[in-house]
């Protein structure tokens, strides 16, 4: 039992220096780096470091407050980024895809018996976003597949929509 507990905190603080490692380097290039929000499923704080013109790395810290179950979410994808590809009328919207990696640590209470618990999956995240030129505001949407195969493998879907602003 000690052996797979020791596993299952050794993967997560894998996940999470990965991410910070990941936003480390890219913040070192002087990449264009946007921090701000998501809201919806889960909800809490973004950002996207920029590496080059068709190229990002997006992550996001939150949390989910369920009915049945309160967690953390962790996530970190490499983004293509596809500038002004979508035309509504005048406005270009810029769209994107990627690949990356999802955390969520449970915090279960049923029938007042506290329980931690996790999850680590993949995520294939697709989505449209525009900038604002002045001030340099990103909104997005994005839907992303959930492929999780850590501590039981399921298939789920996450969305939202969000602002950053890039400095």
């Amino acid at each position: 039992m000690k052996l797979v507990q020791f596993r299952s905190q050794s993967m997560i603080w894998l996940m999470i220096s990965f991410m910070m490692l990941a936003a480390l380097t890219v913040s070192v290039a002087k990449a264009d780096i946007g921090l701000g929000f998501v809201l919806g499923q889960p909800t809490g704080f973004s950002g996207k470091f920029s590496t080059s013109r068709n190229h990002a790395i997006d992550m996001a810290i939150a949390w989910d407050l369920d009915d049945d179950y309160e967690h953390v979410h962790l996530h970190g994808d490499y983004l293509w980024l596809r500038n002004n590809d979508i035309r509504l009328d005048n406005v270009a919207l810029d769209w994107f895809f990627g690949i990356g990696g999802r955390v969520r640590i449970f915090d279960r209470d049923y029938r007042h018996r506290h329980d931690d618990d996790y999850s680590v999956g993949a995520r294939f995240p697709i989505g449209i976003g525009y900038t604002f030129k002045d001030p340099r505001i990103e909104v997005f949407g994005e839907l992303a597949l959930i492929v999780d195969i850590l501590e039981s493998t399921d298939a789920d879907i996450d969305g939202g929509i969000g602002a950053r602003y890039h400095f």
